[in-house]
């Protein structure tokens, strides 16, 4: 897996500004960011290990409320629909397989941009596919919970 680590950039998701040009003057600001970049990337793997394995608690608890999970079909789901299709079997994620991750994160915003390959069973038909996605996580409580996903199926 490669992962590359930003720590000051300038990035725009939904109008929040997810920037930090200007350095700190007690040097604060770089440990701080790559205390939260670290525990974004976490939070991540963390994620796709409770999918993969099923544990939906933990996965629910890595879930925010008001979620957008945008499949690499283009079909829209909550997180009440994402749960409610795992929990029926309707959707079951065997693998899933990070790469080229560039992770970013300031303040309570983190969004991590990669490529994975991911295996399913979806509507009882195994399937296998490459995407790319984009994972928008927010500080919500302590807690770094995926607040949207968006990914398109590419050429592996």
């Amino acid at each position: 897996m490669t992962l590359r680590i930003h720590l000051v950039f300038p990035f725009v998701v939904a109008g929040l500004a997810l920037a930090s040009d200007a350095p700190a003057r007690d040097g604060a600001r770089p440990q701080a960011a790559a205390s939260a970049v670290a525990r974004v990337t976490a939070a991540d793997a963390a994620r796709f290990r409770a999918m993969t394995s099923g544990d939906l608690d933990e996965l629910g608890r890595l879930l925010a409320d008001n979620l957008v999970y945008v499949h690499s079909s283009g079909r829209i789901e909550t997180k009440v629909q994402f749960l409610e299709s795992l929990r029926s079997g309707q959707l079951k994620y065997t693998s899933i397989s990070p790469s080229d991750l560039v992770v970013r994160a300031n303040g309570s915003l983190g969004v991590v941009t990669g490529r994975a390959q991911v295996k399913v069973v979806s509507g009882g038909q195994p399937r296998e596919f490459t995407i790319r996605y984009t994972a928008v996580y927010a500080l919500n409580s302590g807690v770094w919970q995926l607040s949207s996903w968006q990914s398109t199926r590419i050429e592996s």
